[in-house]
């Protein structure tokens, strides 16, 4: 579909259709996990997860956005040092070097505060597996591209991009990234599937947190080793300010990325 505007009530439908019309790109009995970036994207990747038998994880990616300037990021960064910049943002919003260093050292701490509060998987956890890795909706992708370049370094078997609606220049620019894509509405402007998602309303955190733990009797065959595998999740531990003794990634440097 193209040029239409959003019609699911809520992202939990927009989750539904999603796994209706996901193909089979995978032989069965494979590795699979669904990766949903929190929070909206986890609310749609959790019927894609129970219908396919998959085991559903939370991959945290944060925006970067300064306050005051109307919600327009310069880039995002993602598990594994990894950050994406849009060098014409940072022009336009005149944002000095210090400041947008400091912004990407704040926002990587709430990636690590995230990755224990939602109790996200070690590498190695999902590392060769197929990944289908979902989000509400593409405007910028930003915040897309930062979270598969940081799955690429997992060694995924492959990666399946699907989100209910994208900007179709988004799109394009996130092909090369992925194995497969599917997205259900493709729009020519960015602002529709924004408009959609804002229009929901905010995701709430125990909502979030409930979705991460299996349903009564949909727990599935992949779900226990990838959850025995995951940090310690709570929200005592979202308040550490001490890293984990076990080092999630083999290089702690940064991956500064430029459109």
């Amino acid at each position: 579909m193209s040029d239409d505007v959003p019609a699911w009530p809520d992202r939990s439908s927009a989750g539904e259709d999603l796994a209706r019309h996901l193909p089979m790109f995978w032989r069965p009995g494979e590795a699979i996990t669904v990766v949903g970036i929190p929070r909206g994207g986890l609310v749609v990747a959790a019927p894609v997860a129970w219908r396919r038998g998959c085991p559903l994880v939370s991959w945290s990616t944060r925006r970067l956005v300064l306050p005051g300037s109307g919600g327009l990021g310069l880039g995002a960064v993602a598990p594994g040092g990894i950050v994406v910049i849009d060098p014409d943002q940072v022009r336009l919003q005149h944002v000095p070097l210090g400041t947008l260093l400091d912004l990407i050292h704040h926002k990587q701490l709430v990636v690590e505060r995230h990755q224990r509060l939602f109790a996200e998987p070690w590498p190695a956890a999902i590392a060769g597996h197929h990944l289908i890795v979902i989000d509400d909706y593409l405007s910028s992708g930003l915040t897309m591209e930062a979270t598969l370049r940081s799955l690429r370094q997992l060694w995924p078997r492959s990666i399946t991009l699907a989100v209910p609606v994208g900007a179709q220049g988004v799109i394009r620019c996130l092909r090369p990234e992925v194995d497969n894509i599917l997205v259900l509405i493709s729009t020519e402007q960015p602002e529709t599937g924004l408009g959609w998602g804002q229009g929901l309303g905010p995701v709430d955190l125990r909502q979030v947190l409930h979705l991460l733990q299996p349903p009564p009797g949909r727990e599935c065959r992949g779900c226990a080793a990838v959850r025995q595998q995951r940090r310690f999740a709570g929200i005592v531990n979202f308040r550490m300010s001490t890293p984990h003794p076990r080092a999630p990634w083999p290089t702690p440097s940064a991956t500064i990325s430029t459109r």
